[in-house]
């Protein structure tokens, strides 16, 4: 027994010793920044949500559908119907995939479909996207929802480009006319934003902004007759916000955590280890203490 605790110990110790900044001497090649912390959060000082409730959308800004479509915002509030819009872009490591999952979860279970209630518009926040990559993401996600519901879906639900690959003018104009507040991180060539749902009456105007990633069913359907009556309400659920200071630097303070963990464990077991020897060798050397 005494053996196998000295070999975990041992292993522990190896662990806890290894060199915490080896992944330095790789490179400063994007696979090697998983060690990248900002030294500053203020770095991402502005991000979030600024509500602007009853803001009107600029209807005029060109883009180009997920078939490679030119259009105009204004396209998609010509038949009367509210448009919930998001922001998202296909390479984001973790909260556009989270935020879109629980959207078509929510839009399974919804007694309302897009196309007849209700439209979706998800601007791609990534102005050199393709639109094949675009098409593709988009196919990800009604495939997610029940094969009776996706027809429907398709119809309702458009990916939006920039006109003009490269350039973000237009994207960045729909996001100040709601709020919509994300940067580019060079050191990680991803975007750091937030995560939520912009209800947008039919006539182009921000009625609701629902947060998070997990969108019950009564909510949805509530804020879509909100939308739908061009009237307002206060905001639902919280809004996260999805940028690399925290995903990055939590891995490298966890790893951190666990070697100074081990560290400890290790001082600890050979401290009792050493105790115990003392004991052990005392109780040997006076045989008449009776043992336990």
């Amino acid at each position: 027994m005494a053996t196998k605790s000295i070999t975990l110990a041992v292993a522990l110790g190896a662990i806890a010793l290894a060199p915490i900044t080896a992944r330095a001497h790789e490179g400063n090649d994007a696979s090697a920044s998983l060690d990248y912390i900002p030294e500053s959060p203020k770095a991402f000082e502005g991000l979030g949500l600024t509500e602007q409730l009853g803001a009107k959308l600029p209807l005029d800004v060109a883009f180009r559908d997920q078939d490679g479509k030119d259009v105009v915002l204004g396209d998609y509030f010509k038949d009367d119907l509210p448009v919930i819009l998001t922001f998202n872009y296909s390479d984001c490591p973790m909260l556009c995939s989270l935020q879109l999952n629980g959207l078509a979860q929510g839009l399974a279970q919804l007694d309302y479909e897009p196309s007849k209630q209700f439209k979706i518009v998800t601007i791609d926040l990534e102005p050199r996207e393709s639109v094949s990559r675009a098409h593709e993401t988009r196919q990800k996600y009604l495939d997610r929802l029940p094969a009776a519901k996706r027809a429907a879906a398709a119809r309702g639900w458009s990916f939006l480009t920039a006109r003009v690959p490269g350039d973000a003018s237009g994207i960045q104009r729909v996001a100040d006319a709601v709020g919509f507040h994300y940067k580019y991180i060079p050191e990680r060539a991803e975007y750091a934003h937030p995560a939520a749902l912009i209800f947008v009456s039919s006539r182009g105007t921000v009625s609701r902004y629902v947060g998070g990633t997990d969108y019950e069913p009564d909510v949805l359907h509530a804020s879509v007759i909100i939308a739908g009556t061009s009237e307002t309400a206060t905001s639902a659920g919280f809004v996260f916000n999805c940028f690399h200071y925290e995903p990055g630097g939590h891995p490298r303070v966890a790893m951190v955590v666990l070697r100074i963990g081990a560290v400890a464990f290790l001082v600890l077991f050979l401290a009792a280890f050493g105790v115990w020897r003392l004991v052990r060798r005392s109780r040997s050397n006076h045989p008449g203490v009776v043992r336990s």
